[in-house]
């Protein structure tokens, strides 16, 4: 079961949702969900573009003390996993391009923002803050690689509609994530966008290519270079150079 909060506008989702952790405890899975959303987020300095009545934002609450901090990064593969499992579902096939965005056919449709409280080894709760592009068929310029369902299908939803299938497939990775982890991590690597393929990226100054071996259990991308060095990856260290 799970409750959903919808607000016709917001600044952030996350932002609601971590203000409601401060002074109460909602029940797992709540959702906050905005009709538009006038300063969503992606990672750092990131932002998410969603058209009023045209995309879907929310986040989610979880309580994952089942997870140590180290093992932080497996929420957002197991959010990343239902995500496609979705859009799979209306043949839009869908890839996880590390390490939170999902991408079809090379551009972005959707991207995930996950906050986390931790306390003692264990997270105490977490915000999942989603955004996926449903109707919309014009971005900014500086967004051009987006996509949409409706831009990848040729056909229109109704967006109220999807969001309890989208939350409904989410907690069911959750509860595969909770009783058998290394679903979770086997299915994140099948749909691991340009996984086995050489990439480029800008790491600390430097060009590093290198072939996508997968992601380790602290959510590092792992890269083998020519000489058949594995370098590990830390987000906000390493940035995809476009092909």
């Amino acid at each position: 079961m799970y409750n959903v909060i919808n607000l016709p506008s917001v600044d952030s989702t996350n932002n609601y949702a971590k203000g409601l952790l401060k002074t109460s405890r909602p029940a797992e899975f709540t959702v906050i969900s905005t009709d538009y959303q006038t300063g969503g987020r992606g990672q750092g300095i990131n932002r998410w573009y969603s058209e009023n009545e045209r995309s879907l934002t929310f986040s989610m609450i979880f309580y994952p003390g089942f997870l140590s901090p180290d093992r932080q990064y497996s929420l957002s593969q197991c959010v990343a996993a239902g995500i496609c499992d979705f859009l799979n579902f209306y043949c839009v096939n869908a890839r996880i391009k590390w390490p939170n965005d999902i991408i079809v056919a090379d551009r972005k449709i959707a991207g995930i923002l996950i906050e986390n409280s931790i306390g003692k080894d264990l997270l105490t709760w977490s915000v999942a803050g989603i955004g996926l592009n449903v109707n919309q068929t014009m971005f900014p310029e500086d967004l051009s690689q987006a996509v949409s369902m409706r831009m990848h299908t040729g056909q229109g939803y109704k967006v109220n509609e999807l969001l309890p299938q989208l939350i409904e497939a989410i907690i069911c990775r959750y509860r595969i994530l909770n009783e058998k982890p290394e679903i979770i991590s086997r299915d994140f690597h099948s749909l691991l966008y340009r996984l086995n393929q050489q990439v480029v990226f800008s790491f600390s100054g430097y060009r590093l290519q290198g072939v996508i071996q997968g992601v380790d259990n602290s959510g590092r991308l792992l890269l083998k270079t020519a000489e058949g060095i594995v370098i590990p990856v830390i987000h906000g260290e390493g940035e995809w150079i476009p092909a």
